[in-house]
């Protein structure tokens, strides 16, 4: 993919100035690209002001004047996407979205699929969530995206998708999509989906499926702790608190807290984890544990008091709920006196609407304790305002308090309806309390039952042995025959204590042999490990050495000689990484090598890549060897194929071909080689590079040009044993 086609696609684009050189020619195409970068500088610099929109505006709107003189719609279509960002960034929707329609018209008018699925995917996106047409072009993007097999744009749409769904509360609707888009990130070897098992346990709990919310949450954290991606460890392991703390298990909530709050000092500075802290605290106090909660915030805002609006109303609610319920009422009036001003500045955050209502809530009922009605039902109406009536919980609190005022105001039929729906709602806390009841029940059943069935067999085996002592009293009649049992016995009871030995010593052999075969595998391991890091020391050491160099072409030499360093260096990573210790996983393997090139060369927004891996598995030479062939194939590609080439795209596959044989294809669609090109007379290094290594594989190499240039490298395989696990 060409840089300027990152303009056109979803999400935030990036000022030209990241994708182009200095060098230009004097081409109408180079000109729009110079416009475009100058008009991106500007728009998309960090902390944009009006000075730096009004600086934007001249460029792209030459931008937009070049692209419609050249005539292409690829140019058209950049050229507007720019500037419907503009429009959008200054406040100017309607301008905004006539530009991003006017790009889907000249995409459907050239019939360019990819194309219109870029332009489509922009105005989908930048549109607002009450826009009708926003959710159909969402729809149709992603439609292309999956004729385009393009896996990251499917993967794009589809969570653009479930954020519609999610704020229109489809939550059924969200959940199934985000497992789809949860299969595709697993499936082009993204490991990072632990934000996903998160958000999945969100829509568990609002959906009621409390089983599930507890194994998405593990799923997450266990996914988290495997991949030491720690980012957001705070979130998820705060919500594992928050799962205990609504089962009433404080002690673990209080377990999963504290890793919150103490997983690195540069996140106890950010307080990601103050509002999970403020939650689980409160939750201690409403189940009459005031004073550990009292205890456990004083001693953390000892050490972080509340900086923000919103901490420091949590904080008072929960310091004046605990003083009220330890009878202590001028500390608890003091502190429900310091939240409400707190309340009436934070009444328009959505954020803040369960907490908003617990501590109206909480107010109206120590306003009842004290027999003042009036403040009782302005605090109850308050909160009404924030309650959530998908909430029982809250439904439960509210009925219980119109109860009790229309108990106070003599309207008996009213307040008695209201009572019985409190109950009915008891009796749901009731029953959902009762589910990990019946759990801890379920098992000590079962457990109790298998004593039982123990107790029986032994009972059965005393029963058994007095029968065979019957027997051998009965037939022991006379001495021979006693005598002849006792050999037997003797012989038998020899054999057996033979045969223990003999366990015994075999037991302590395998043990030794078991030894053996770990701290083997731990050497080599270590000997993959050690290897990886020696070739990271060779490519720092090539990094210093081309840091003292001015000479492009030596420059050029030691980043190739770089990359097939690191093509190797990610062979033995994944070894000393891996179960089979001789074996490498060749989807994965290519998909890190081309990532690890397209971040080398700076070209993720230029080049788009195909990969069609099969699940094959090579031994770690064969692997090496197929690592630098594909590091110089897409190396001479990036560097040569694509001056002239809008839509810039290689395609890699490895595919079986026979029982014996597999294929490696390398395609590019761009410039080709030149017409006096054979790479049988050594045309370049690279090209006697492939040549060499194929002759190492024992196959046959072969390359044309046909729209671009296609390498075809044929070498014999021999299927190895199944090695565990699977790349998907």
């Amino acid at each position: 993919m060409d840089s300027a086609a990152i303009l056109v696609s979803e999400g935030e684009a990036l000022p030209f100035a990241l994708y182009y050189d200095e060098d230009f020619s004097n081409g109408a195409e180079n000109n729009i690209k110079r416009l475009l970068r100058k008009g991106s500088e500007y728009l998309f610099r960090s902390g944009t002001e009006k000075p730096d929109l009004d600086a934007a505006l001249p460029a792209l709107i030459a931008a937009k004047s070049e692209a419609d003189k050249s005539g292409k719609p690829y140019w058209q279509n950049a050229a507007l996407a720019v500037l419907g960002r503009y429009y959008l960034q200054d406040g100017k929707a309607a301008e905004s979205k006539n530009c991003f329609t006017k790009a889907v018209d000249i995409a459907r008018r050239a019939n360019d699929p990819a194309l219109l699925a870029r332009a489509l995917a922009n105005r989908g996106t930048f549109s607002g969530y009450n826009d009708p047409q926003k959710e159909p072009d969402l729809n149709e993007s992603l439609q292309l995206s999956r004729q385009l097999h393009d896996t990251i744009a499917e993967i794009d749409m589809l969570t653009r998708i479930y954020e519609i769904y999610f704020v229109k509360g489809k939550l059924d609707t969200v959940k199934t999509q985000l497992l789809q888009v949860t299969h595709l990130e697993k499936a082009i070897g993204f490991r990072h989906v632990h934000y996903n098992h998160r958000v999945l346990a969100f829509l568990e709990y609002h959906l009621g499926d409390w089983g599930d919310v507890f194994v998405e949450s593990k799923n997450a954290v266990t996914i988290m702790e495997a991949n030491r991606d720690l980012a957001f460890s705070n979130f998820i392991y705060g919500a594992m608190s928050q799962i205990y703390s609504d089962f009433e298990d404080h002690d673990k909530a209080l377990y999963w807290l504290d890793k919150s709050i103490n997983q690195e000092s540069v996140n106890k500075a950010k307080r990601i984890w103050y509002r999970q802290f403020t939650i689980t605290s409160m939750n201690i106090a409403k189940l009459r544990r005031e004073q550990q909660a009292l205890d456990f915030v004083l001693k953390i805002i000892k050490d972080y008091p509340p900086v923000t609006m919103n901490d420091k109303m949590n904080i008072a609610h929960i310091l004046g709920f605990c003083y009220n319920a330890l009878n202590q009422k001028a500390l608890s009036a003091k502190y429900y006196a310091i939240m409400e001003p707190y309340m009436d500045s934070l009444k328009e955050d959505p954020i803040e609407k369960p907490n908003l209502f617990s501590g109206y809530i909480d107010l109206a009922r120590r306003q009842l304790a004290i027999g003042n009605i009036d403040a009782t039902e302005n605090y109850f109406r308050k909160a009404q305002l924030y309650a959530d009536s998908t909430d029982i919980f809250n439904l439960n609190r509210i009925h219980w308090m119109q109860y009790k005022l229309d108990s106070s105001a003599g309207k008996y039929l009213s307040a008695l309806n209201q009572y019985r729906q409190t109950e009915l709602l008891n009796d749901s806390i009731y029953n959902l309390g009762k589910a990990k009841q019946f759990s801890e029940l379920q098992v000590q059943y079962e457990t109790e039952t298998k004593d039982k069935n123990i107790e029986l067999l032994v009972q059965k085996e005393k029963l058994q042995a007095a029968s065979i002592r019957h027997s051998v009293l009965m037939k022991n009649v006379t001495l021979a025959g006693i005598l002849v049992m006792l050999v037997i016995t003797g012989l038998v009871y020899a054999e057996y204590r033979n045969k223990q030995k003999r366990n015994k010593e075999i037991n302590e052999k395998n043990l030794a042999l078991e030894q053996l075969v770990k701290d083997k595998e731990w050497l080599v391991k270590e000997i993959h490990h050690r290897v990886k890091n020696n070739f990271h020391v060779v490519a720092s050491l090539l990094e210093i050495q081309s840091s003292y160099l001015k000479n492009k072409e030596a420059l050029s030499a030691i980043k190739e000689s770089q990359n097939r360093i690191h093509s190797m260096s990610i062979i033995h990573q994944k070894l000393y990484q891996s179960d089979t210790l001789s074996t490498i996983r060749m989807p994965e393997y290519i998909y890190e090598l081309v990532e690890y090139l397209r971040e080398s060369y700076g070209i993720r927004e230029n080049v788009g890549f195909s990969l069609q891996i099969e699940n094959i598995e090579l031994n770690h030479a064969s692997a090496i060897t197929l690592g630098l062939i594909l590091n110089e194939a897409i190396t001479n590609a990036i560097k040569y194929a694509f001056a002239k080439t809008a839509n810039a795209k290689i395609s890699i596959s490895l595919n079986h071909i026979s029982d014996s044989q597999i294929l490696l294809s390398i395609a590019d669609n761009g410039r080709g080689l030149p017409n006096d090109f054979d790479s049988k007379i050594g045309a370049s290094m690279g090209m006697e590079l492939l040549q060499g290594l194929t002759d190492d594989l024992g196959g046959s190499f072969s390359i044309e040009t046909d729209s671009g240039t296609h390498i075809r490298i044929i070498f014999s395989y021999k299927p190895l044993p199944e090695a565990k696990g699977s790349f998907s």
